[in-house]
């Protein structure tokens, strides 16, 4: 654009024009002065905003109950502070005499002359300064962001003073077209904010001074508009810049080209210091595609715009319409496709080795049916009285450790029983012996199976721990010997005698199937089962496991906080007393220091030690590392303590009772305590595949633990933008994809090959299995569930060493999940799965998912991790815990207010939420804040919420069930010493989980609020509109329990067992 230089301002109101820009403050909304001009605005603007619905009854406008303690009264009293309703009545202060309003037509008229148009050119412009200005809705009159990141339908108006010269005409209901910001170049210095009138394309208004009510979101606009300047200027003359750039070259490229100029450096103390701009990037590529887009194709065709990964576009997620059908295996395909007809694909491999089958022949008279008559013969006595080894019954001899079918005691009909012989004994009628269970599949949770595909299903059996040691069985309960290939997958023919048994089925405090050990099998000392084991030696169990400096977990001591475990470090062991000293750590809480605000896992070294022996007390080994004092802690360190890692920068003194940095002794306690990637040092880490990997929490978790590599990512542009190294193929495409190309041997380079795939990591599309989704029954909600089948022809082709797979709680009670579950074992790999609360990891969420283990034969199986964290009281099983619970106002009150939504912080980028409708904003303005957690119906019981502002359709559905209104919760506000709500993938006030209103503000959860309650980090970058965030945040696992199950699988490849278990599955 070029300005028209025929017309001059120079009026008294003009004053300094644009060189008073100079002076511009960014800070007023990022602090808490945003509260001040709020209170200022109810007195000067009272003719303007609209503090009061004057359809209502004052005092249901400025209703304020004060609070009174508990202790002190025992009425139950309500908070409810309705702050003031930031609504436009009229344009100008009307106590003004001789005020006289315009509307844009009349202005123009008055301020051009009749032959405008005819004199100006092209390229030329008339600009007019916008004073007092403001911009809201078209049907509430509600103050708005002149540029939403949402489009809507409702019109935009705007009022001002009209400046020219000396002239100030008074504008009300002008509708507004578009902006456009101007200033770029090095050589520019500031920048101007105009919209364009929507009556002429030739007049646009440079906007200078908002009214009061509107200068926080005003001020918010021009920190972002400067942004875009220092972007659009940083790309144009560094073409070849990527978002990625954004890290670190941004920050310094800026810095060096403007460290002289004061606007710029007002700008950048916005920030706190952050130098990687991509967070704020991400979340205002709607403002600066809107300025390169109008500055043309030397801004809109860079390729920064065009890179592959760049969050240019408004949604970064890919949302196809189109159901595909599902890509899977034919043996996969072969366990599901009854249940997803017309949904799953089968694709061949083009060359499957057949396995060889394993021929076996035995002789038949030896597992004939057994006729008990005669007199047993006892033979090969133990040495516990009346035991033997063997026993001879109607010609056949019946060994210890022969497995055998037994006649059911209590004439179930319930298929077939059978057994290991642990010890005959010499008693009851005919004699007795003793016994452990093998298991078929109707007789594990493989019964739940609605249909059983696999081919061997009557031929396999389970080992277990199940024995029948205290109440024997009758010997004449004994059918026959039968033939069992232990450590096999297959047994010849379909002899009725003939089984095999590759798992051993644990069913007492979780279902699990473990690769079958040789070590079960009896030896020459006999079999011995879970009850027969020897009491443990804890001192020489201790002093096997722990070395001096290792930290551990002990129940509370004396004088400790009663439901949480003591931290204790080795200093020395004493073999001749067999004692050890442990030298203690003290927790904040258990000082007289009032704890500053610092992570929930700091601890405080002291010089108390103390001489220890109950070695059975002891829990289990942490992880404590020192971290000098004012030094950002390590990634392993930021999960609020899970998987039992702590660290201490600072000393408490027992004699004096402070507490101050350490510095004199950091050198010897750095050797003492080192890192944990220290500790970890070179371990080997496992090549990832990471499906459905979203924001990327489960892999990033899995990479903090520090035994797994994620090199290959079906990815968004999210967890693109958030890894840390650069050693990865990003595969920007479907699942269904990536496997069809695996399979056939597509070209692309970027795929892994067989055999390079050792863990896969796969949180498939939940919503179809979770009861919050009503809509879970539909041909999308079903395509999604198919998606599990994806993730088995997944573990089917590349066959890695680990898998686990993440889904909701519910899908346990599906046929989907034992399917699952058969056509793993099908495959060859040992199972357990489990439920985790992710409350119980750190997280103040109450987020209930099933994980489930696979591991491959010869490789130890890991467990679900231990709870770390406490749980609500009524929730919590657990007597001793590491930390106690964490609180939502734990998790997220050092985050500033934003009001309704409408502040913005340029420190917290993605601390905003969505923009609410008039009638939820006025109803979220009245949900008290005391009791805590007060929703809708509370509020409308307590007449707090009229008639004029009540939603017919809430207020029906309580009419219509009375009986069940506790069910039934719309706007709800979380509780601030309570947890979260199951964080989903749309942040709304009503549905099955509607805890969705802030606390104290009337507001939704914001995206960083949601994004901290799943274990992201604040320096996570989140790409995407508001809605595309919480989608991203909602589908993602909680980063702190993929951090607390990475531990688990590096503790299955460093267990002692690990190599024996590998050696007997060679040998076998």
């Amino acid at each position: 654009m070029k300005q028209n230089e025929a017309r001059e301002y120079d009026g008294s109101s003009s004053d300094d024009d644009s060189d008073n820009s100079s002076e511009i403050s960014f800070s007023c909304s990022m602090t808490n002065n945003h509260h001040d001009s709020a209170d200022d605005s109810k007195s000067e603007d009272k003719p303007i905003m609209e503090n009061y619905d004057p359809k209502l009854e004052k005092t249901l406008n400025t209703l304020t109950v004060l609070i009174k303690s508990k202790k002190r009264s025992s009425v139950n009293e309500v908070y409810v502070d309705i702050p003031p309703r930031k609504k436009v009545r009229g344009s100008y202060n009307k106590e003004i005499e001789n005020e006289i309003i315009y509307n844009e037509q009349e202005c123009l008229d008055a301020l051009m002359s009749a032959d405008f148009n005819d004199l100006m050119s092209d390229n030329d412009y008339e600009k007019f300064y916008l004073d007092d200005f403001i911009f809201y809705d078209s049907v509430d009159n509600e103050v708005v962001d002149m540029f939403p990141e949402k489009s809507t339908d409702r019109t935009i108006f705007w009022d001002g003073n009209i400046v020219e010269g000396v002239k100030n005409m008074s504008c009300k209901g002008a509708i507004f077209k578009t902006f456009s910001i101007s200033g770029f170049g090095l050589e520019e210095s500031n920048i101007e904010v105009m919209i364009q009138s929507n009556l002429n394309d030739k007049v646009w208004y440079m906007l200078r001074t908002p009214q009061s009510m509107y200068h926080d979101i005003w001020i918010a606009f021009l920190w972002k508009a400067h942004l875009v300047k220092y972007v659009l200027d940083y790309l144009y003359n560094n073409p070849d810049v990527l978002f990625e750039d954004f890290r670190f070259g941004f920050f310094e490229w800026i810095s060096n080209h403007r460290k002289d100029d004061n606007i710029f450096q007002n700008w950048l103390s916005e920030v706190n210091g952050n130098t990687d701009f991509r967070s704020v990037v991400a979340n205002n590529m709607h403002l600066i595609w809107h300025e390169a887009y109008n500055l043309g194709e030397d801004y809109s065709r860079l390729p920064f715009f065009t890179d592959e990964y760049c969050p240019a576009k408004y949604s970064c997620i890919d949302g196809q319409n189109r159901i595909e059908k599902t890509v899977v295996t034919p043996k996969v395909y072969n366990w599901f496709h009854d249940l997803f007809p017309d949904l799953l694909q089968p694709i061949v491999p083009i060359s499957e080795s057949e396995c060889v089958p394993f021929i076996y022949i035995q002789d038949d008279d030896e597992f004939r049916k057994i006729n008990h008559r005669g007199k047993l013969l006892f033979e090969n006595s133990l040495e516990e009285p009346h035991c033997f080894e063997q026993v001879t019954v109607d010609g056949m001899t019946l060994k210890v450790g022969d497995t055998v079918e037994v006649a059911p005691t209590d004439g179930s009909t319930d298929g077939r029983w059978f057994c290991m012989i642990t010890t005959f004994i010499k008693g009851g009628r005919n004699g007795l012996f003793r016994l452990l269970w093998l298991y078929t599949r109707r007789q594990t949770i493989l019964r739940k199976l609605d249909k059983d595909v696999s081919i061997n299903k009557s031929r396999e059996l389970f080992f277990s721990s199940n024995c029948e040691c205290e109440e024997p069985w009758p010997i004449e309960n004994i059918i026959r010997k039968i033939d069992v290939h232990f450590g096999k997958s297959s047994c010849p023919g379909y002899l009725d005698y003939s089984f095999f048994c590759r798992y051993q089925y644990s069913h007492e405090t979780e279902d699990s199937f473990i690769s079958f050990h040789p070590g079960l099998l009896p030896k020459e000392d006999g079999l011995i089962c879970g009850c027969k084991r020897p009491e443990p030696n804890y001192y020489e169990e201790f002093i096997e496991k722990y070395n001096v400096n290792d930290c551990i977990l002990l129940p509370p001591l004396k004088g400790d906080i009663l439901d949480l475990y003591t931290i204790c470090c080795i200093e020395r062991f004493d073999l001749e007393k067999k004692t050890v000293w442990l030298r203690r750590f003290y927790r904040w809480s258990e000082t007289s220091v009032k704890r500053p605000k610092s992570p929930i896992n700091e601890i405080l070294y002291s010089d108390y030690i103390f001489e220890f022996n109950k070695f059975q007390h002891v829990v289990c080994f942490c992880h404590v590392e020192f971290v000098k004092y004012g030094k950002k802690i390590p990634v392993n360190l930021q999960h609020r303590g899970a998987g039992n890692h702590f660290y201490f920068s600072r000393k408490y003194d027992r004699i004096t009772r402070t507490i101050h940095p350490i510095k004199s002794e950091s050198q010897q306690l750095s050797v003492n305590f080192p890192k944990y990637s220290f500790k970890i040092g070179n371990t080997y880490k496992l090549k990832c595949l990471d499906l459905f990997c979203g924001g990327g929490s489960l892999g990033r978790g899995f990479e903090d633990a520090g035994f797994t590599h994620c090199q290959w990512q079906a990815a968004i542009k999210t967890y693109r933008h958030n890894i840390q190294h650069d050693d990865i193929d990003i595969l920007n495409q479907s699942v269904n994809n990536i496997l069809s190309d695996a399979i056939l041997g597509a070209p692309d380079a970027r795929v892994p090959s067989k055999g390079d795939v050792e863990i896969i990591l796969a949180g498939s599309p939940c919503q179809g299995y979770s009861y919050m989704n009503r809509q879970r029954h539909n041909l999308k909600a079903k395509r999604n569930n198919s998606l599990v089948a994806s993730v088995i022809s997944f573990v089917d082709y590349y066959h890695p060493r680990y898998l686990l797979l993440e889904n909701v709680r519910k899908i346990t009670s599906s046929e989907v999940f034992y399917r699952l579950i058969g056509c793993l074992l099908e495959l060859g790999y040992q199972l357990h799965f489990g439920v985790v609360s992710a409350d119980r990891m750190g997280c103040s969420q109450r987020r209930y998912r099933m994980f489930l283990w696979g591991a491959a034969q010869g490789e130890v199986l890991p467990t679900m991790p231990p709870v770390t964290h406490k749980g609500l009281k009524k929730e919590t099983l657990e007597a001793y815990t590491s930390f106690p619970m964490i609180s939502i106002k734990d998790h997220i009150s050092d985050l500033p207010p934003i009001g309704e939504g409408d502040i913005w912080y340029p420190s917290f980028p993605d601390h905003r939420t969505y923009q609410m409708s008039l009638r939820t904003k006025e109803i979220l303005r009245r949900i008290p804040t005391f009791p805590p957690a007060r929703d809708y119906y509370y509020a409308r019981k307590h007449k707090f919420i009229p008639d004029i502002h009540a939603v017919p359709s809430y207020d029906a559905k309580l009419i219509k069930f009375p009986k069940v209104s506790h069910l039934y919760r719309y706007c709800q506000r979380i509780d601030p010493n309570g947890l979260f709500p199951t964080i989903c993938t749309v942040m709304r006030p009503s549905g099955y989980y509607p805890e969705a209103v802030h606390y104290k503000e009337p507001r939704m959860v914001s995206v960083r609020e949601a994004a901290r309650a799943q274990g992201f980090l604040d320096s996570d970058i989140l790409c995407g509109t508001v809605g595309d965030q919480y989608k991203i945040i909602g589908n993602s696992v909680p980063r702190n329990v993929a951090f607390s199950l990475g531990l688990q699988l590096g503790r299955a490849l460093s267990d002692t067992n690990h190599e024996n278990a590998a050696n007997a599955f060679q040998d076998n």
